[in-house]
Order: C-alpha cells, then structure tokens, then sequence
C-alpha cells in the first residue's frame, strides 16, 4: 500500500488493518514511533492512497465506499485532528492513484474514471478546495497516480492498458513458414489495420497522439501521418476509397455518429451529410459511388448513401438492440456482409437488387468479433470464435473453411489482406505497457 511522508519528514502516513476486515489511515511518528488514526467514518469500509498537504496540516485520501460499484470516496482531514471532509466520490475497478496537491494547497488533482471519455478510461480532474469546484484537466483521457513537482510547475501521470494493448502485425501469405512481424509498434494501443487498394499505405487506429485517432503510413510501417484530431476516443475504423485516395471513418465527437471522408494529400476531414443519423462503421463501394454504414438511429439498420452525400437508402432493417456491424461489399457489387452482433457473430448477407431482408452467409463459423473478417475476392478471411489465435479462409465457391495461420497470442481488432493476395495485417494483443507522461508548464 503506497504510503506518504510528512513534509518536515516527522510522520508517515500509512494503511493498516482495522477489526472488521477493514482498513484504516495511521499517522507514525519516526522520532518517537508514536502511532494514531485518521478518524475513521462510518460509510468507509477502507481507507488508502494518502497524501500530504505541502504544509503538512492536511491530509487528502481515498476511501472505499462501495466494493461492487468500486466507489470511492475522495476526503482531506486535520492533521491535528477534525472530522474528515468528503469532497466527492469517483468510480473504477483499479482505483484512483492518491490525489497530489498543487504547490500553494488550494486544489487536489485526481484521477476519476467515472468521468472519464468512455468506459473505465480515466480522466485527471482538478478540484479547488474552497468551493469544490471541478474542471478536467487538457491530459490524455486514460491519465491517472498525478504527481505534481515541489515548485508546482510540473504535472506528472501514468497511462496505462490494464489488460494489455493491441499491435498491428503483418505476415506474408505466399510463405507460411515466415514469422509475423510486429509492423507498426507503438506503447499506445492500435486496431483495425487496412490496407489501401493499391497496396501503397496503411489506414488504422491509434491512441499514440493520446486519444484514438485515425493515422496512415506507409506500407512497410514507416512515415506515420495522423489524419484525423476529433480527441474523441470512440473515433476510428478507417476505410479506403477504391483510388486508394480517401479515407471513410466515422466519429461521435458532434455528439452523435457521423461519417466523415478525408483527401489524404488534404487531411481536412468533411462529414458525410445525409438524412441518417447516429452513423457507425462506413465503408466504400468497389465503384467508388457508395458509402456503407450502421444506423443506430431511429430506423436501425445498414443503409448506403451516395459519397457526395444525400438521402440513404435503407438496405436492411434490424431490431433495436440486435444491430449489424462494419458492412462490407462484395467485389462483385451485388452483396453487402455484415455481422450480426459485436462479438461471437453470424456473418449475414443482403443483395443490393433485393433489398430488405438477410440470410446468414451458408457453411461461414461464427467470427470473433466484428472486426475479425475481411472480404477479398474468391471468399472471407477470418478469426473464428472458437479459435482466437488463429486465421482462416472462407472460399465462397466451395463454402470450404482452411487454416492460413496461427497467431502467438489473442486476436484483437482489424483484419486486411493486401490486394495482391501476399500479406495480412491483423492486430494482436500484447504485454501490459505504461507510460510515464509529463506536462511542463503545469503552473
């Protein structure tokens, strides 16, 4: 348990057992080895992560409120005594870090994942002592364990993957024997890989900017470009256009999804104006003429809409709740695929001269996930549910499945192969990676 010493270096502030299989703050003297607790309250089950006040008459901490909904409670107490003071409470299953006090003692900085972007991804978070005023601080969304410099003008925190962090790995098709290779590495967590048809760069995502962005390289992994800054972390899952010089992605930072198509000589995104809302997962038609998506909005479903934007037309309905994923069209132009539901998912189809209802694509396994497909031209390359660590094909004229390869560790999201038939891109998972990050000029 992290412990903190006092500023004059006469105390150290540390956890202990209290009875009741609880836990509680203790105060211990290293002159005298005198010990005493921080008055503990009713409504907390365990007291930790303290940290002193620059003048050593405060002490901030965290204590546990709620074990399931992982609720904790962000306190400052008297040194000398008082009643502890609650000042808020934050929500995540790795807990906060301990909060650190700016240089003059006016205001706590803490991590809070409850109000983080999306999910359990934390936020640091700033709180003025006098009127518990709350503002969030311009960091890395996922940013926790503050540390603040003496002077007061350094701000130090750690990002962190808790279950490890996805890399984007190529291996050559025509040589099974041959290695993956880890293609583009990054600290930063990266997805959905795609190949632009000419075989000449690479469309993904990427938090290595902080927040995912939509960023592009070249197709060794070299001259990494970012092509969107939305500072949305729901943003992503690029797309290429047939010519190979545009790129459809899609991003919930106006508020609601919507698609939006990048020049990549330009890199000034402009959304996809159409009469469809709550847009997700667009893609291109073989054609050029069409984009794909997902509608969540008030009729579900998966629809196209012209790329100059427009009314949409809806290929197919689905219930709420039950939504396809990522559509993708057949090289041919007759057929949309799409998955069912996010994970475990039955691959569907609808024809484009027959639009209304799908059928599930005959003799296809289930896919992991919905990023775990992608179409070529004879069949389906996949990762199946029941075999996360490993790729295999779907051939559409035989409706036969064969092994392509096995991966070394868990399949993440994204699966390309190149237009030439010689490599795939896939993203796997990797080791738990944390990042020390450090604003200058804090104050």
């Amino acid at each position: 348990m992290p412990i903190s010493w006092s500023p004059d270096g006469k105390w150290i502030a540390y956890v202990d057992a209290l009875p009741g299989n609880q836990r509680g703050l203790f105060l211990l003297s290293v002159e005298t080895l005198e010990r005493r607790q921080i008055p503990h309250t009713a409504e907390c089950l365990d007291d930790w992560l303290p940290a002193f006040s620059h003048s050593g008459k405060q002490l901030a901490y965290f204590c546990l409120h709620n074990p399931n909904g992982f609720i904790n409670g962000l306190y400052t107490v008297g040194v000398s005594g008082g009643a502890p003071k609650l000042l808020t409470t934050v929500e995540g299953w790795w807990g906060p870090g301990a909060p650190a006090w700016t240089a003059d003692d006016t205001k706590l900085v803490f991590s809070n994942p409850k109000y983080g972007s999306v999910g359990t991804a934390s936020g640091l978070f700033e709180m003025a002592l006098a009127d518990g005023s709350l503002r969030k601080l311009p960091v890395n969304h996922n940013g926790y364990e503050p540390a603040i410099s003496a002077r007061g003008d350094k701000l130090a925190y750690v990002t962190t993957v808790s279950d490890g962090h996805m890399e984007i790995w190529r291996k050559e098709l025509l040589n099974p024997q041959a290695a993956g290779v880890r293609l583009i590495p990054s600290t930063y967590e990266q997805n959905v890989p795609q190949y632009s048809p000419d075989g000449k760069h690479i469309a993904f995502e990427s938090q290595r900017s902080g927040v995912r962005e939509v960023w592009m390289s070249d197709a060794d992994g070299t001259h990494l470009v970012q092509i969107s800054s939305f500072k949305d972390p729901r943003t992503g899952v690029p797309h290429w256009s047939p010519d190979s010089q545009k790129i459809v992605f899609y991003s919930p930072q106006s508020g609601q999804g919507e698609a939006y198509i990048v020049d990549i000589s330009e890199r000034m995104p402009r959304k996809l104006v159409t009469n469809i809302h709550g847009i997700a997962f667009p893609s291109w038609s073989h054609d050029g003429k069409w984009i794909y998506f997902l509608s969540s909005g008030a009729q579900p479903g998966v629809y196209r809409c012209p790329v100059q934007g427009g009314d949409a037309i809806l290929l197919v309905a689905l219930p709420p709740g039950d939504l396809g994923q990522s559509p993708a069209e057949s090289f041919d132009g007759a057929t949309v695929y799409f998955t069912n539901v996010a994970f475990n998912a039955v691959l569907e189809m609808v024809s484009i001269k027959r639009p209304g209802t799908s059928s599930v694509v005959d003799g296809m396994p289930k896919v992991l996930n919905l990023h775990a497909w992608t179409v070529v031209e004879g069949g389906i390359y996949f990762v199946p549910a029941d075999a996360p660590r490993s790729v295999r094909y779907f051939d559409f004229k035989t409706n036969e499945v064969r092994q392509i390869l096995d991966m070394a560790k868990d399949f993440g999201h994204g699966l390309s192969v190149s237009q030439d038939g010689r490599w795939v891109l896939y993203s796997q998972m990797d080791e738990v990676n944390s990042n020390v990050m450090l604003v200058d000029r804090f104050r």
